[in-house]
């Protein structure tokens, strides 16, 4: 099937998504998505394979066929992680960066 969640600026969209809330169920602790996941947040674009999404550590993984792109600059891995508070990432398996001159 095809899932869409869209909130404030935030999309997602997959084939197939779970979402798994606190112990008290008043937040939304971790999303699990799988299947040409797209995300889109604030103009930045983050795409895998399958994406798991911790709320509460800020942290976004990609998995399998990873590409971000933020402020035109695009990054390729197998595999990605990215702290949405500090805006670092890690990149394993082969990779390939292209950077726009003059951008953040």
């Amino acid at each position: 099937g095809a899932v869409e969640i869209i909130q404030g600026l935030t999309k997602l969209t997959a084939a197939f998504v779970r979402i798994e809330y606190t112990e008290d169920q008043s937040d939304i602790k971790t999303i699990y998505a799988s299947g040409s996941v797209y995300l889109e947040s604030s103009g930045d674009v983050a795409k895998g394979d399958e994406v798991t999404y911790q709320l509460s550590e800020s942290m976004i993984y990609l998995n399998g066929n990873a590409m971000l792109l933020q402020a035109g600059n695009t990054l390729n891995a197998e595999n990605i992680e990215l702290n949405t508070d500090t805006g670092s990432a890690v990149m394993t398996g082969r990779v390939s960066t292209t950077l726009i001159p003059g951008g953040n």
